[in-house]
């Protein structure tokens, strides 16, 4: 996994713990076992890898689900159908 892939899912990780504005950046770069200079490589600040993190987990995410549905053989009812499927057992 690269340094900012590393940054990301430490932010992810303590956000989930810690909520996102509570935790800092000295918190990510330790987590990530990083430098300083790292985080700032790949960041310029604490939002940034927030859009970062949204990008890599949630828009991917809505990328796969648009993919399977719409290579699901079906009528539009039967779409939906599976569409509520999926979110029920997510």
């Amino acid at each position: 996994m690269n340094n900012k892939d590393k940054i990301a899912e430490a932010t992810f990780l303590l956000a989930l713990k810690y909520g996102f504005d509570n935790v800092s950046l000295k918190q990510i770069q330790e987590a990530a076992n990083v430098t300083t200079g790292a985080v700032y490589y790949h960041f310029d600040n604490k939002n940034d890898i927030l859009k970062h993190m949204v990008e890599l987990y949630l828009l991917n995410e809505i990328d796969n689900f648009k993919k399977i549905v719409k290579n699901y053989k079906g009528t539009i009812v039967e779409k939906l159908k599976f569409v509520f499927l999926l979110s029920y057992l997510s």
